[in-house]
């Protein structure tokens, strides 16, 4: 969400179930349907219209259930809310309060509850996820740092080494986009081979 944040590019619809797992144990954050260009003037074009889809509720920011404006600051709230997802192990965001009455509950300033599994530290900074104004929440930058410090706490060196895992995978995904833009004939060495287009 870091690169993502930078491009400028807002996912819009982020949540555990759209974060994937690869064989190698590495998330990837998917389902871009939703996702639009940065821009501070984007609002949806038909608001009525907006209010009446089927929308992903419990992940939604207060201004864009309320506006239909997206910011990277919305996205940071949906990030708050996979935290809760992931530290409740699965839990569903506000359980026990009907789908309906969300907004007007979160926008009096209720918020969800501590997860189990979250120490204090971690649940505040869910909190500043979740803040009423914008600019109070973090960067995505800022989310990266938070969950590097609280990584080395819990797995010292585990940080380094999640991070040559990274580096080696986007070496990887690198080079196989190389080889398909530049159509030669053998794939990069460890690059997928299930590649269904032809090569002239």
């Amino acid at each position: 969400m870091e690169y993502l944040s930078e491009i400028p590019c807002i996912h819009r619809d982020l949540a555990t179930r759209n974060v994937l797992i690869t064989e190698k144990n590495i998330c990837r954050v998917a389902d871009f349907g939703l996702a639009r260009s940065d821009s501070k003037s984007y609002y949806r074009k038909d608001f009525e219209k907006h209010k009446k889809e089927l929308l992903p509720l419990p992940w939604m920011s207060p201004e864009s259930i309320e506006s239909g404006y997206y910011t990277q600051a919305s996205d940071v709230w949906s990030y708050g809310i996979l935290l809760y997802e992931i530290f409740t192990l699965g839990g569903r965001p506000y359980p026990g309060i009907p789908i309906k009455d969300i907004y007007l509950r979160v926008r009096n300033g209720e918020r969800n509850k501590q997860p189990e599994f979250a120490h204090k530290d971690l649940y505040d900074f869910m909190l500043k996820c979740w803040a009423a104004k914008t600019k109070e929440r973090p960067l995505f930058k800022d989310c990266v740092q938070k969950m590097r410090e609280h990584l080395e706490m819990a797995s010292p060196g585990k940080t380094e080494q999640i991070e040559r895992k990274l580096a080696n995978e986007i070496n990887l995904i690198n080079s196989y986009s190389d080889w398909r833009n530049a159509a030669t004939e053998e794939p990069p060495k460890n690059a997928p081979t299930d590649d269904k287009r032809e090569i002239n």
